[in-house]
Protein backbone atom coordinates (compact mmCIF):
# COMPACT_ATOMS: atom_id res chain seq x y z
CA UNK A 1 0.00 0.00 0.00
CA UNK A 2 2.92 2.35 0.79
CA UNK A 3 4.24 1.98 -2.79
CA UNK A 4 0.82 2.74 -4.22
CA UNK A 5 0.65 5.98 -2.20
CA UNK A 6 4.14 7.03 -3.35
CA UNK A 7 3.26 6.25 -6.97
CA UNK A 8 -0.02 8.15 -6.68
CA UNK A 9 1.76 11.15 -5.12
CA UNK A 10 4.27 11.20 -7.98
CA UNK A 11 1.47 11.03 -10.55
CA UNK A 12 -0.35 13.91 -8.89
CA UNK A 13 2.79 16.04 -8.75
CA UNK A 14 3.13 15.76 -5.00
CA UNK A 15 6.62 14.27 -5.19
CA UNK A 16 9.58 16.16 -3.74
CA UNK A 17 10.63 19.52 -5.15
CA UNK A 18 13.97 18.06 -6.23
CA UNK A 19 12.23 16.31 -9.13
CA UNK A 20 10.33 19.50 -10.07
CA UNK A 21 13.57 21.52 -10.09
CA UNK A 22 15.08 19.09 -12.59
CA UNK A 23 12.32 19.73 -15.13
CA UNK A 24 13.43 21.77 -18.15
CA UNK A 25 11.77 25.16 -18.44
CA UNK A 26 11.13 26.68 -21.86
CA UNK A 27 9.71 30.12 -22.51
CA UNK A 28 8.43 31.55 -25.80
CA UNK A 29 9.07 35.18 -26.74
CA UNK A 30 8.11 37.34 -29.70
CA UNK A 31 10.70 40.01 -30.41
CA UNK A 32 10.25 42.85 -32.89
CA UNK A 33 13.46 44.40 -34.17
CA UNK A 34 11.58 47.57 -35.16
CA UNK A 35 9.62 50.07 -33.07
CA UNK A 36 6.97 50.51 -35.76
CA UNK A 37 5.93 49.26 -39.19
CA UNK A 38 4.60 51.32 -42.09
CA UNK A 39 1.20 50.31 -43.44
CA UNK A 40 1.81 49.10 -47.01
CA UNK A 41 -1.34 49.15 -49.15
CA UNK A 42 0.57 48.44 -52.37
CA UNK A 43 -0.23 51.88 -53.79
CA UNK A 44 -3.98 51.46 -53.23
CA UNK A 45 -6.32 53.72 -51.30
CA UNK A 46 -7.70 52.44 -48.02
CA UNK A 47 -11.01 51.44 -49.65
CA UNK A 48 -9.30 49.74 -52.62
CA UNK A 49 -7.01 47.88 -50.22
CA UNK A 50 -9.96 46.59 -48.17
CA UNK A 51 -11.77 45.61 -51.41
CA UNK A 52 -8.89 43.25 -52.27
CA UNK A 53 -9.52 41.38 -49.02
CA UNK A 54 -13.28 41.30 -49.62
CA UNK A 55 -12.71 39.80 -53.09
CA UNK A 56 -10.38 37.15 -51.69
CA UNK A 57 -12.92 36.17 -49.03
CA UNK A 58 -15.76 36.17 -51.58
CA UNK A 59 -13.83 33.68 -53.75
CA UNK A 60 -13.13 31.50 -50.68
CA UNK A 61 -9.37 31.57 -51.03
CA UNK A 62 -9.27 30.89 -54.77
CA UNK A 63 -8.15 34.44 -55.64
CA UNK A 64 -4.57 35.61 -55.32
CA UNK A 65 -4.10 36.79 -51.71
CA UNK A 66 -2.59 40.17 -50.91
CA UNK A 67 1.04 39.98 -49.83
CA UNK A 68 1.34 39.68 -46.05
CA UNK A 69 3.02 42.60 -44.31
CA UNK A 70 6.80 42.66 -44.15
CA UNK A 71 8.08 42.34 -40.58
CA UNK A 72 11.36 41.95 -38.75
CA UNK A 73 10.39 39.52 -36.00
CA UNK A 74 12.01 36.70 -34.08
CA UNK A 75 10.08 33.97 -32.30
CA UNK A 76 12.46 32.70 -29.64
CA UNK A 77 12.36 29.54 -27.52
CA UNK A 78 14.40 30.31 -24.40
CA UNK A 79 15.75 27.69 -22.00
CA UNK A 80 15.27 29.25 -18.56
CA UNK A 81 16.17 26.01 -16.79
CA UNK A 82 19.47 24.75 -15.41
CA UNK A 83 19.99 21.89 -17.85
CA UNK A 84 20.33 21.67 -21.62
CA UNK A 85 17.08 20.80 -23.38
CA UNK A 86 16.73 19.03 -26.73
CA UNK A 87 13.63 19.91 -28.73
CA UNK A 88 12.30 19.02 -32.16
CA UNK A 89 11.76 21.95 -34.56
CA UNK A 90 10.64 22.25 -38.16
CA UNK A 91 8.37 19.23 -38.23
CA UNK A 92 4.90 19.23 -39.76
CA UNK A 93 3.52 18.92 -36.22
CA UNK A 94 5.39 21.94 -34.84
CA UNK A 95 4.04 25.33 -35.83
CA UNK A 96 3.93 28.96 -34.80
CA UNK A 97 0.55 30.69 -34.67
CA UNK A 98 0.47 34.47 -34.27
CA UNK A 99 -2.30 36.31 -32.44
CA UNK A 100 -2.62 39.87 -33.73
CA UNK A 101 -5.09 42.16 -31.94
CA UNK A 102 -5.83 45.75 -32.94
CA UNK A 103 -8.06 48.20 -34.82
CA UNK A 104 -8.49 46.16 -38.02
CA UNK A 105 -7.03 42.66 -38.40
CA UNK A 106 -7.67 40.26 -41.27
CA UNK A 107 -6.47 36.64 -41.31
CA UNK A 108 -6.45 34.96 -44.72
CA UNK A 109 -6.08 31.27 -45.41
CA UNK A 110 -4.84 30.96 -48.98
CA UNK A 111 -4.94 27.62 -50.72
CA UNK A 112 -1.31 26.58 -51.04
CA UNK A 113 0.07 23.49 -52.75
CA UNK A 114 2.38 21.42 -50.55
CA UNK A 115 4.28 18.20 -50.93
CA UNK A 116 2.83 15.05 -49.42
CA UNK A 117 5.76 13.81 -47.36
CA UNK A 118 5.64 14.17 -43.59
CA UNK A 119 8.52 16.28 -42.29
CA UNK A 120 9.94 15.05 -38.99
CA UNK A 121 12.03 18.16 -38.35
CA UNK A 122 15.34 18.18 -36.53
CA UNK A 123 16.58 18.03 -32.99
CA UNK A 124 18.06 21.17 -31.51
CA UNK A 125 19.77 21.40 -28.12
CA UNK A 126 19.30 24.63 -26.18
CA UNK A 127 21.81 25.24 -23.40
CA UNK A 128 20.69 26.92 -20.13
CA UNK A 129 20.13 30.66 -20.66
CA UNK A 130 20.32 30.27 -24.46
CA UNK A 131 17.61 30.31 -27.11
CA UNK A 132 16.59 28.89 -30.45
CA UNK A 133 15.45 31.74 -32.72
CA UNK A 134 13.06 31.57 -35.67
CA UNK A 135 13.19 34.75 -37.81
CA UNK A 136 10.12 36.04 -39.67
CA UNK A 137 10.21 38.52 -42.56
CA UNK A 138 6.50 38.20 -43.45
CA UNK A 139 3.55 37.93 -41.08
CA UNK A 140 2.69 34.33 -41.99
CA UNK A 141 2.27 31.30 -39.78
CA UNK A 142 0.75 27.85 -39.48
CA UNK A 143 1.57 24.67 -41.36
CA UNK A 144 5.05 25.08 -42.89
CA UNK A 145 4.68 28.83 -42.26
CA UNK A 146 2.31 29.24 -45.16
CA UNK A 147 -1.24 28.43 -44.11
CA UNK A 148 -2.23 31.83 -42.70
CA UNK A 149 -1.46 35.40 -43.79
CA UNK A 150 -2.10 37.94 -41.05
CA UNK A 151 -2.73 41.57 -42.01
CA UNK A 152 -3.22 44.89 -40.29
CA UNK A 153 -5.53 46.99 -42.47
CA UNK A 154 -5.12 50.37 -40.83
CA UNK A 155 -2.69 52.35 -38.74
CA UNK A 156 -2.87 52.11 -34.97
CA UNK A 157 -1.68 50.28 -31.89
CA UNK A 158 -1.74 46.48 -32.06
CA UNK A 159 -0.48 43.63 -29.90
CA UNK A 160 1.18 40.51 -31.27
CA UNK A 161 1.39 37.28 -29.31
CA UNK A 162 2.23 33.76 -30.42
CA UNK A 163 1.94 30.11 -29.55
CA UNK A 164 4.35 27.38 -30.59
CA UNK A 165 3.15 23.80 -30.86
CA UNK A 166 6.30 21.80 -30.28
CA UNK A 167 6.89 18.56 -32.10
CA UNK A 168 7.47 15.46 -30.04
CA UNK A 169 9.09 12.14 -30.74
CA UNK A 170 8.01 10.11 -33.76
CA UNK A 171 5.86 12.91 -35.18
CA UNK A 172 3.67 13.30 -32.10
CA UNK A 173 2.72 16.69 -30.68
CA UNK A 174 4.81 18.02 -27.83
CA UNK A 175 4.12 20.82 -25.33
CA UNK A 176 2.42 24.08 -26.34
CA UNK A 177 4.35 27.25 -25.52
CA UNK A 178 2.70 30.67 -25.33
CA UNK A 179 4.36 34.09 -25.65
CA UNK A 180 3.11 37.21 -23.94
CA UNK A 181 1.87 39.78 -26.49
CA UNK A 182 4.15 42.66 -27.44
CA UNK A 183 3.03 46.11 -28.63
CA UNK A 184 3.25 46.75 -32.37
CA UNK A 185 2.70 50.24 -33.78
CA UNK A 186 1.49 50.57 -37.38
CA UNK A 187 1.93 54.00 -38.98
CA UNK A 188 0.60 55.58 -42.18
CA UNK A 189 3.09 55.95 -45.04
CA UNK A 190 4.66 59.41 -45.39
Amino acid sequence: MRYLAIGLAALLGLASTTKAEEKPTLELKVISKKDSYTLDRGGKTSDEFKAVFAEFLKKKGLARPPQPPAVDLVVSIVNTGKKAVTINVGSDVSEVLFNLQGPNVQVLKPLVATTREFRLGKEVTIEPGKSYDMPYTKLVDGFRNQSRHIHWLEAGDYTLGATYQMGGQDGAKGPLLKAEPIPVKIVEPK
